[in-house]
């Protein structure tokens, strides 16, 4: 919200004037684990072991004092940035003078928290009749740390709960940052709940190949969906209503620099949003941690920018460079499930090194690449939809139901939907499932095509990751024992459908090329 300036006395000032929501200015606190690793030793004379911040950091530049004093430029996942000095200091760097920080900050922190103590107590008061449950979306880093601190000290402490996922790919440091945080909360009354997928990154990755910068279906399986389906557990049915508490920030890219205070359904449908410290920037969420002796993830104070998934599609090199120094063994268990399934031929020297190959699977689009194959296929000839499918689930009658009512046994099956009956076709043949539906190119008909294409989208490339199962409003559709079951009262609202493909697995796997050509070349009697 307000602007600020690097002071000569090596803190962190405030300014009354508002700052753009995308300034993309994210001043941090540097403190000696990052100057360690990026070399700074070698520039200036600072006690190694300090516990406190030294410096300041903003893009890529370290000021003290006020000064610009280095400035990093270069760098990737294997090489170390390089570090200019800019202005030399020959002294010993003293820490930032915290409390005379917060000192100086005082009067305008206190205008930006009861202004969002304000927002936090008139949302709870306005949606408390329509939500059953409001939730702390915790994540471990700085931002929901404010975030949870702010909600508890304008709320009831048995009003609210907090939520943790764990996907299995976190920091290290984390998993004793998130038990200091959640003893914290039961010294406060305050319930931590603690959620995880089903299935281990181990698996997903090997199964929805790596998450890329668009292909995010991480998020969804090992964090947003697991959060849902806890809270239908907790509260003993499905179309519960809640409201998240969530710690993002219009200054961290241009995506959240358009979200609004309050957003529903962005996620998962019946649940509602609240962006509470959405008009914060970075400078504000430090001061507020410093002064109110919050505790601080320590992998910030290791260099680390980010706090979340170790080896992340949105993170840049020099970002992976800093986390891979820190947990060297964490992170290339996980990069090494992104070398196992990538075919070296994508690359014109058949051997992909690590910088190559970060360019390459954080870029990726679809499943060109990887040895992961797709199991379903598609071809249009003008007239007929051809899926051709390696494997079939056996409750594939299941995802049918989400469409519409099957009205038969056999082949050609007959569907009726929207009121109307359409029908297909199946067929095994060579160990391959092959699906027709011919169409009339009525307005219908193309309708149907479409619906029925997902449907075997599902069928074929289904892992019972259950993203599908939390975005289903109503609670008709279950595979928490990896079976699809859908309720006769589903109300084909298609919500299970949402994703891009409609299955986040073959959204992530599916390849292209010329379909046709590729057919009657392969595969001359399908059609």
């Amino acid at each position: 919200m307000f602007n600020y300036k690097f002071t000569d006395s090596n803190t962190l000032e405030l300014i009354n004037a508002e700052l753009a929501p995308l300034s993309c200015k994210e001043p941090r606190p540097v403190y000696a684990g990052e100057l360690n690793l990026l070399g700074f030793d070698k520039l200036f004379n600072y006690p190694h072991d300090c516990k406190e911040p030294l410096m300041w950091g903003e893009f890529n530049d370290y000021y003290y004092n006020g000064l610009r004093v280095a400035k990093l430029s270069g760098g990737d996942v294997n090489h170390a940035p390089a570090v200019r000095l800019t202005f030399p200091i020959t002294e010993v760097l003293k820490p930032v003078p915290l409390s005379a920080m917060a000192t100086a900050n005082r009067e305008l922190m206190r205008q930006l928290e009861e202004r969002t103590l304000h927002r936090i107590r008139d949302a709870y008061n306005d949606y408390k009749d329509r939500i059953d449950m409001f939730i702390v979306s915790f994540s471990g880093g700085k931002d929901s740390m404010v975030l949870l601190d702010l909600v508890q000290r304008a709320l009831p402490h048995d009003a609210f709960r907090v939520f943790y996922t764990d996907t299995g790919m976190e920091y290290p440091d984390s998993a004793g940052y998130v038990q200091t945080v959640k003893d914290w909360c039961a010294s406060l009354g305050i319930e931590f709940v603690i959620c995880h997928s089903d299935q281990l990154p181990e698996q997903t990755w090997h199964e929805f190949g790596p998450p890329a910068s668009n292909i995010r279906w991480c998020c969804s399986v090992h964090k947003t969906a697991p959060q849902v389906l806890k809270a239908r557990e907790i509260a003993g049915r499905a179309d519960i209503r809640k409201m998240s508490f969530v710690g993002v920030r219009a200054s961290e890219s241009l995506t959240r620099s358009s979200y609004e205070f309050i957003m529903t359904g962005a996620k998962h449908t019946g649940e509602t949003s609240l962006n509470a410290i959405l008009d914060w920037n970075s400078a504000e969420v430090y001061l507020y941690i410093y002064e109110r002796a919050l505790p601080l993830n320590p992998a910030y104070m290791k260099g680390n920018r980010r706090v979340g998934c170790l080896v992340c599609p949105g993170a840049t090199p020099r970002c992976e460079y800093v986390t891979r120094q820190c947990y060297p063994e964490a992170y290339d268990r996980l990069f090494g499930y992104v070398k196992e399934m990538y075919d070296p031929v994508v690359t014109t020297n058949h051997d992909i090194d690590d910088i190559s190959l970060h360019k390459i699977w954080v870029a990726r689009k679809n499943g060109n690449g990887l040895l992961l194959p797709c199991n379903c296929e598609e071809d249009y000839d003008g007239d007929t939809w051809t899926l051709k499918m390696r494997r079939l689930r056996p409750d594939w009658k299941e995802w049918v139901k989400t469409i519409g009512v099957l009205l038969n046994d056999a082949s050609p099956y007959q569907v009726k939907f929207k009121g109307k009956t359409y029908q297909f076709t199946l067929e095994q043949k060579n160990g391959l499932w092959y699906m027709r539906v011919t169409t009339n190119h009525t307005g219908g008909y193309r309708s149907f095509c479409a619906m029925i294409k997902r449907v075997f989208h599902k069928a074929s490339c289904c892992v019972a990751c259950r993203v599908c199962e939390a975005d289903c409003p109503y609670g008709c559709l279950s595979m928490a024992d990896g079976t699809v079951h859908v309720s006769d009262k589903c109300r084909h609202c298609s919500e299970c459908h949402k994703v891009h493909q409609s299955c986040h697995v073959y959204n992530s796997l599916y390849k292209r090329r010329n379909g046709k050509e590729y057919w009657k070349k392969n595969e001359k009697d399908v059609l």
